[in-house]
């Protein structure tokens, strides 16, 4: 499926916000490979401007929840309307540490860039995988904190390789893949690393 052209121009206006972080770019590579579909129900976990959102459920018909915690519902609702795809994206507000869903209710869960943001407790992924359902997929992205040095006051928020490795060796989950992607961050060249994996079926 095609973007029209008003869609184009929607996303243009967020060229900003795109060529920042790569978001799309990083949500087609990953969608590609877990091989996303039309009965899928997905949260993507700090979706910002939902351009993410938008993507998934154009592109693959997937039935998104496109939870943030700083950019309006309402905001990310009109724009919902203008790609015409309210039927498939519901927008809500709300905390990372608070999801109001049942266990086990979505397919996949997408957080591709804030992850590293949500961890003010040392057990977050454990919260998080409640709500994946078994064999779902888990698709995390963000900086890696070594390639950052350079730019005053953002070290705090960015964690390491072996940080991110420690997320990949988690007992309930699998490996599917795991890249590193080079990408400009505020005029910067950074390394994003990108982890997708799969949740294990009780045995």
């Amino acid at each position: 499926m095609g973007l029209t052209e008003q869609q184009t121009y929607l996303i243009n206006e967020h060229e900003e916000y795109v060529s920042r972080f790569g978001h799309l770019v990083l949500t087609e590579q990953v969608a590609k490979t877990i091989n996303i579909n039309h009965h899928m129900r997905i949260l993507d976990l700090g979706c910002g401007t939902a351009m993410s959102s938008l993507y998934l459920a154009k592109e693959y018909g997937a039935n998104i929840i496109a939870h943030d915690l700083w950019v309006s519902p309402i905001e990310n609702f009109d724009k919902i309307v203008d790609f015409g795809l309210e039927k498939k994206v519901i927008p809500i507000h709300g905390d990372a540490h608070q999801i109001p869903f049942a266990q086990r209710y979505f397919d996949v869960i997408f957080s591709i860039d804030p992850y590293h943001y949500f961890l003010s407790t040392e057990h977050y992924l454990d919260y998080l995988l409640r709500f994946l359902n078994e064999d779902g997929f888990l698709c995390l992205a963000g900086p890696i904190k070594g390639d950052l040095e350079q730019i005053e006051g953002t070290l705090d928020h960015f964690y390491s390789s072996e940080w991110w490795e420690k997320q990949a060796n988690h007992p309930l989950l699998s490996v599917i893949s795991k890249k590193e992607w080079k990408l400009n961050f505020q005029g910067e060249k950074t390394v994003i690393n990108c982890l997708i994996m799969k949740k294990k079926a009780r045995s």
